[in-house]
């Protein structure tokens, strides 16, 4: 069984946003391209990769981010650590507004629209482990990179594939949400917290609650709400969904309270929106209803916290559905952040 979890941790200096496995980069000039190159070498010292692993790292990181500045019009990389203490990588995503570009293309060394060699994304596809790409002309790019320590990522999660992205509001050193998802062959569980109002105290919250949702299995929705009410009352409150998707029954349950959205899209753009009853987890008498969708092959879960509008439809991004669940969290972070409070996107699929 896998566990992927997110909570938080104080930033770093020079960099704008941080998770503990998730940094938020701006890049706007060439002097970003070098900090996000030195912080990613920080990173791959400080998870013990080899000279070869990191230097392959540290290329990725510049050509993403020089992309950013040459194609991109600027943008931001989000970086995260993944995997565990055995097997540990980093998650790389380059998001941005800028022209687009055709994908096919710009994969073949030696096209250029900017007078450059026109190697950058084979070299980002070659040297990393993993790598996903959308792009839409006229509204933006993203692109995925994973790098892991071995040469080859753990397969430990089976047949689902999880993404997400944690980010904390703008200003703020600590991110107040956090979520969770637990896997095994048929059945994947999940929660999404936003403590109440952002920093410390809502952080804090947010992973008492992850917390009570780790240290048991086999609970329903509700049972996880209930239990994370009790956990919370010393302490801030929160906003949260709990879901439960069982692919041989073909069903997703969901409770959730408060000011988190969860949907169950289809490749094709349908959504099955899943509802979250008024209160506060942690305020005692918390009142709530599970909610079924049905789940296919090709279903999509997306959760988020109020830090992500919920103005957006997978039908507007012909084949995104089809791509890697933290690109489809990170295309969401960029198209429809409120920019008022933490944000998380949590996505989960199974692989086709």
């Amino acid at each position: 069984m896998a566990v992927i979890t997110h909570s938080s941790c104080p930033t770093l200096p020079g960099v704008r946003r941080r998770h503990v496995q998730q940094v938020a980069i701006p890049i706007a000039d060439a002097s970003q391209v070098s900090e996000a190159r030195r912080y990613v070498a920080e990173r791959t010292e400080a998870l013990h990769f080899s000279a070869v692993r990191a230097g392959e790292a540290a290329i990725v990181a510049t050509e993403l981010a020089g992309n950013l500045v040459k194609h991109g019009g600027g943008g931001e990389l989000l970086l995260r650590t993944i995997g565990d203490a055995a097997h540990s990588g980093i998650e790389l995503l380059a998001l941005d507004r800028g022209r687009g570009m055709d994908v096919d293309r710009c994969l073949v060394d030696g096209y250029s629209t900017a007078a450059s060699p026109g190697t950058g994304l084979g070299a980002i596809r070659r040297l990393s482990t993993e790598s996903d790409f959308f792009s839409i002309i006229g509204g933006g790019s993203a692109v995925l990179a994973t790098v892991w320590g071995s040469a080859l990522p753990p397969r430990d999660r089976g047949r689902w594939a999880v993404g997400g992205i944690n980010i904390a509001l703008q200003g703020e050193e600590i991110c107040g949400d956090a979520w969770a998802v637990r896997c095994n062959d048929h059945r994947a569980d999940a929660v999404l917290v936003d403590g109440l109002g952002h920093g410390p105290d809502a952080a804090k919250a947010a992973e008492a609650a992850v917390a009570t949702f780790l240290a048991r299995t086999h609970q329903s929705p509700s049972d996880v709400l209930d239990q994370a009410d009790r956990a919370l009352q010393s302490m801030r409150g929160a906003a949260m969904g709990a879901t439960v998707i069982d692919t041989r029954r073909g069903e997703v349950t969901f409770a959730g309270i408060g000011n988190t959205a969860a949907i169950v899209a289809s490749r094709e753009g349908a959504s099955q929106h899943l509802v979250s009853f008024g209160g506060i987890v942690g305020q005692r008498n918390i009142h709530h209803r599970e909610f079924t969708a049905t789940w296919s092959p090709d279903s999509i879960f997306i959760a988020h916290s109020d830090g992500i509008t919920t103005r957006w439809s997978l039908a507007a991004y012909p084949g995104l559905a089809t791509h890697h669940p933290s690109l489809i969290a990170g295309v969401l972070y960029r198209d429809f952040l409120r920019g008022r409070d933490d944000a998380s996107v949590v996505v989960i699929r199974v692989y086709p």
